[in-house]
């Protein structure tokens, strides 16, 4: 296995819709997952954010979007791979996470506990963990898709 990767919720969104935060084309995120699947890459999920996960993509199905159908494929792929799919079901509590937004938290706490590379197109936090030192306290890597595909892949 080469890195592990935490998909956010924002991310999970992008990747079936092929649009960014702005409404843009932009398939940086299913790309990525297509090189999780592709490689020795793995995926974190713990219990709360496999729940978010399935519940998001289970709602997704309903859009117009080509890439729902093939993103839920990419997602079945990695949890039925027991190389690719790293369960952690309960993330213990960050002494210094009350500069994360309380609704992030419980994807953050698992990206620090596996030591994944953090995944989101939430600009808000980007921004916000950006201006503390929990990246750097916790070598904690939180980047866009298409920063990820460059980077890792």
């Amino acid at each position: 296995m080469k890195d592990i990767f935490v998909f956010d919720e924002s991310s999970t969104i992008a990747a079936a819709t092929g649009k960014n935060e702005r409404g843009g084309e932009d398939s940086s995120a299913k790309q990525l997952l297509e090189r999780i699947v592709v490689n020795c890459h793995a995926m974190a999920f713990s219990s709360e954010l496999y729940a978010r996960t399935l519940s998001r993509l289970d709602n997704l199905k309903g859009i117009d979007s080509p890439f729902v159908g093939e993103v839920l494929s990419l997602f079945t792929s990695i949890i039925r791979n027991t190389e690719k799919f790293v369960f952690d079901p309960d993330p213990p509590v960050l002494e210094d996470e009350t500069h994360i937004p309380e609704d992030d938290r419980y994807w953050i706490r698992l990206a620090i506990h596996t030591r994944a590379i953090a995944i989101t197109t939430d600009n808000r936090l980007l921004d916000t963990l950006n201006q503390t030192s929990i990246t750097a306290s916790h070598s904690l890597a939180i980047l866009r898709p298409e920063s990820a595909l460059a980077r890792f892949l």
